[in-house]
């Protein structure tokens, strides 16, 4: 999923996530996607681009916090379509685990889901490694 807009792919996530304004609590909107240069969530509240923000996505006992900058904000109606870039070229490590987790948790509800089976994060985490971190893309 490349747009000739866009420099990175996107990884579509339904993970929740929170965000904090100049630590003001902002929100816990849904986030739609992820890429090494940001990620995309959907808000009941605009945004004012180019304001600094601190995203965090918890999983459980897992969770990851990364600074980002809002890039650009589309209304869609009833909510708006968020999106961030990481504030540092350092914050790629944080894209990664992010992804992986977000991955990790996607595998564990897909599991519960098609069989069943309630993985603790760990036992996903341990599952979802011994399957797909060999293919797991680079970025």
């Amino acid at each position: 999923m490349v747009d000739e807009d866009r420099n990175y792919m996107r990884h579509p996530m339904d993970i929740p996530i929170q965000y904090t304004i100049e630590d003001q609590h902002g929100g816990n909107p849904s986030l739609r996607n992820i890429s090494k240069g940001g990620l995309c969530f959907r808000s009941d509240e605009t945004i004012p681009v180019g304001s600094s923000i601190n995203v965090t996505i918890n999983l459980g006992d897992l969770s990851s916090e990364v600074k980002c900058i809002v890039a650009w904000v589309v209304e869609k109606g009833l909510f708006y379509e968020i999106g961030v870039k990481f504030d540092k070229t350092s914050d790629v490590f944080h894209f990664r685990l992010i992804e992986q987790l977000c991955s990790i948790a996607h595998y564990r509800h897909k599991i519960l889901e098609k069989e069943g089976r309630k993985l603790t994060n760990e036992e996903a985490a341990c599952e979802w490694i011994n399957k797909y971190a060999a293919t797991f893309p680079e970025v």
